[in-house]
């Protein structure tokens, strides 16, 4: 299993955490005469502690961001590039966790209505002279919808498909089909009313259902807001998961 794929794999699955890009349909926060933006998130697994903070350009598109994992992954520097259309045409990942630490680049190309067709994976060790191709993401769209209905992944070892069922903008069902086995594992999912901080950040980290959907999952987590009635955190005692979101006004 390629080593892109592999550390993607275990962030998306190991959040419900993942933060990425505003593509798809990121949107501010908003309370009367106020927007808000996320601006960190903290977050204790067990006894692992991560932090991501998040930088805008002036435009107001999310630039760069940093995620910090001691001492499982290190640290990782995201940096985000856009064409005169404001669309993302190229995300780059350094990764800092000793000898041997990768560059990863992220390629997406787009359909007719601006919605990401495909997303192609490159990967650079130390030493080396250019970007090797590492795996492709191709997302599948219904009309009128900006966020994909199914995706299915492939590289030269692994594969995977996604199958997203919606009820309005939140995903409430999920077929993921793992390339080695014909049948798919079912999961479902409910909500609160609130709006997600994570909606629309997807590409880096893999298109998972908590930035598909608008809403906040209920069920797993206990779910805390701040004043404004956007999620501040999300709690779980055993195994223990605490996430805490922070804003910041714009």
């Amino acid at each position: 299993m390629s080593l892109s794929f592999t550390i993607s794999k275990l962030l998306r699955l190991s959040l419900a955490f993942s933060i990425a890009i505003c593509l798809l349909s990121c949107q501010d926060h908003r309370v009367p005469q106020q927007r808000f933006r996320l601006k960190a998130i903290n977050k204790m697994e067990t006894t692992i502690p991560y932090l991501y903070t998040f930088d805008y350009d002036s435009a107001g598109r999310l630039s760069s961001f940093t995620f910090s994992n001691y001492p499982s992954i290190g640290t990782l520097l995201s940096r985000i590039s856009y064409d005169e259309k404001g669309r993302a045409t190229q995300f780059d990942l350094n990764y800092n966790y000793g000898i041997g630490s990768p560059q990863i680049r992220y390629i997406p190309s787009y359909d007719t209505n601006g919605n990401i067709e495909t997303y192609t994976s490159f990967i650079n060790y130390p030493n080396t002279t250019q970007f090797k191709k590492d795996g492709v993401m191709s997302l599948y769209y219904e009309p009128g919808r900006k966020t994909p209905i199914r995706i299915t992944y492939v590289d030269g070892v692994s594969n995977f498909a996604e199958e997203f069922t919606y009820a309005g903008n939140n995903v409430v069902k999920l077929l993921y089909y793992n390339g080695s086995t014909p049948e798919p594992s079912v999961q479902t999912f409910t909500y609160d009313n609130a709006p997600n901080p994570l909606y629309g950040f997807g590409p880096i980290f893999g298109f998972s259902v908590d930035k598909l959907s608008e809403n906040n999952q209920t069920g797993t987590y206990q779910l805390t807001y701040n004043a404004n009635g956007l999620l501040a955190r999300r709690y779980r005692a055993e195994p223990f998961y605490n996430e805490e979101f922070i804003y910041e006004a714009y």
